[in-house]
């Protein structure tokens, strides 16, 4: 990286706030910051929400504003509350009156979102249309993710499922763990399942059609072609 920026080959410099920290990089910072036009700060509400505690090294990694003062600091994230944005300005040392804010509102017509109340949950009611949806559709049917609170919520939709759909939870004829459409992911299944799982969610043309599963799914996972994601249980 270094030999990079000392050729000016190098335009762009991406690094975590962990290396931030370390004395080669602060160096090379002192070194090359007269070339330096601008000091990004991506999801820059982690600042607050993980500065203290879980990652610390976030609000450390604001001293890059004492070793490159002339250029100005950009600010991305799309989740800041007015008490977060005092606390990413109060991070950044930087005056309200030095600052301005550029808000971009998602306009993301194919995106819907329905919440439904429910004094009682039941799959049989709540549920139906999706294991039907799987029945008719088999391999067309649309990709969906399930998130449930516990493992034993996950467990239970995914015996739901499976029991509800009987032979229809295979892709053809054969009714073996390589053709079953629903899959169960959480974090007490083997890493050797989980990344099974996950390398066939990941393909266009998936066997695997519906993962129930707890937030151990969600974390780090880009599948482009999901196309419902249901939360269940109470919030």
């Amino acid at each position: 990286m270094f030999s990079a920026i000392d050729s000016g080959s190098a335009s762009v410099i991406f690094t975590s706030p962990e290396a931030t920290q370390n004395t080669k990089f602060t160096a090379a910072v002192r070194c090359y910051r007269e070339r330096v036009c601008l000091v990004a700060f991506d999801e820059a509400h982690c600042l607050s929400e993980w500065g203290d505690n879980f990652r610390p090294d976030y609000k450390k990694a604001v001293n890059l504003r004492s070793l490159v003062t002339k250029a100005p600091c950009l600010a991305l994230t799309a989740t800041m509350t007015p008490r977060v944005y005092e606390d990413v300005l109060s991070g950044l040392q930087v005056g309200d009156d030095n600052v301005a804010v550029k808000a971009y509102p998602p306009d993301r017509p194919n995106v819907f979102i329905d919440v439904a109340r429910r004094s009682c949950l039941s799959p049989e009611t709540d549920l139906a249309w999706l294991a039907d949806m799987l029945e008719s559709q088999q391999q067309q049917c649309p990709k969906t993710v399930v998130f449930a609170r516990t493992i034993n919520a996950v467990t239970e939709l995914y015996g739901w499922l499976l029991s509800r759909l009987q032979r229809k939870a295979f892709a053809g004829d054969n009714c073996v763990a390589a053709t079953r459409m629903v899959s169960m992911f959480h974090g007490h299944i083997s890493a050797e399942l989980q990344l099974h799982i996950l390398d066939d969610f990941r393909q266009p043309d998936s066997v695997t059609r519906v993962v129930v599963a707890t937030v151990a799914f969600g974390i780090g996972v880009e599948i482009r072609d999901i196309r419902n994601v249901i939360h269940w249980g109470k919030v």
